[in-house]
């Protein structure tokens, strides 16, 4: 098994209760408190499954769509006391793909964790193609990205900004594009973090290689071409 599942909640009886039940379970799971934690981690680790357990559910509504940008697939489970209606409907907006009412059950939760987890590893099986733009190659099913015979190692972040790009081949992403579908632009207003991700790619990417794929669009943003 050993999926690995990122738990955002309080120090609580009930959170480090359902971090040990779901460690039990041989998840590996990462608990951290709040939410920048949470998204340096998601940015930075693959993870299989996010699980939300926190009070300020706008705040928590934020950090699911952060979280989901840049066409990343994994479930998402909201636990709150919140029981509205307009609540539960919030956060399926938002991108949770289950709403649980706490206090729950630890048999409950793993009940849908291990559902879910099912669920989004038969969907991933159907939806995910190959995708090839002159000698890049990226397999989205296992998040390979070769370039001729190398296999070129990205950081999550750094695959998802490559995915994008990629999507839009012959087409010049702009900044703002790229900070809205790549990250939320809500969390990193006035950042060069677009500039920084680009730098850390065409290393990687095009350092050694005759044909470069990343141009820069003055004044705009970037494009990938094909050769």
């Amino acid at each position: 098994m050993n999926e690995k599942l990122l738990y955002v909640g309080c120090n609580s009886e009930l959170t480090n209760d359902a971090v040990a039940a779901l460690k039990r379970q041989s998840y590996e799971v990462h608990l951290v408190h709040n939410y920048l934690e949470a998204i340096k981690y998601a940015e930075e680790h693959e993870i299989d499954m996010f699980i939300l357990d926190m009070k300020d559910m706008d705040s928590d509504y934020r950090v699911i769509r952060r979280i989901r940008t840049g066409g990343r697939r994994f479930p998402v489970i909201v636990l709150s006391y919140r029981v509205r209606t307009e609540d539960v409907v919030n956060g399926f907006a938002a991108g949770a793909n289950d709403y649980i009412n706490k206090p729950c059950e630890i048999a409950e939760l793993i009940a849908r964790v291990q559902n879910l987890l099912e669920l989004f590893s038969t969907e991933r099986e159907r939806y995910i193609a190959p995708m090839i733009v002159g000698d890049l190659c990226i397999e989205p099913s296992s998040r390979l990205v070769m370039r001729g015979e190398d296999v070129i190692s990205l950081s999550p972040k750094e695959y998802e900004l490559l995915l994008y790009l990629v999507r839009n081949v012959n087409h010049v992403c702009s900044r703002d594009d790229i900070l809205t579908h790549v990250w939320n632009h809500d969390f990193i207003t006035g950042t060069n973090a677009v500039d920084v991700y680009i730098w850390h790619l065409r290393l990687k990417l095009d350092k050694k290689y005759s044909h470069k794929l990343i141009h820069s669009v003055r004044g705009v943003g970037y494009i990938l071409k094909e050769p």
